[in-house]
């Protein structure tokens, strides 16, 4: 292509307008190389069909309610004595008093 074409034409030159929908037509590449380095992909480039049905599923309320069971760890509460608040207290005091 550089060969063919040269250096000039190996770039992209125009306005945003023009480069997003050039890399529109690229989707498809773009989609696949972004996937495989975990980069998340940029709402400009998106095609506005594709972008209008992800809006469209994105409003769709679920048909029941969704349940939060095992959603969450239980927290294992920490039990106080008079020898740890004291201590804890000390410290505080020690730290508020430099």
């Amino acid at each position: 292509f550089v060969e063919k074409h040269g250096k000039h034409k190996v770039f992209h030159l125009g306005s945003n307008l023009l480069c997003h929908q050039h890399i529109h037509s690229h989707y498809d590449l773009y989609k696949t190389e972004c996937s495989k380095l975990g980069i998340c992909k940029n709402h400009h480039v998106i095609p506005r069909e594709i972008l209008k049905m992800q809006k469209e599923t994105k409003n769709q309320k679920p048909a029941n309610q969704q349940c939060l069971e095992g959603m969450f760890d239980k927290v294992q509460m920490k039990t106080f004595s008079r020898k740890d608040v004291l201590y804890a207290v000390a410290e505080l005091w020690c730290a508020m008093t430099r």
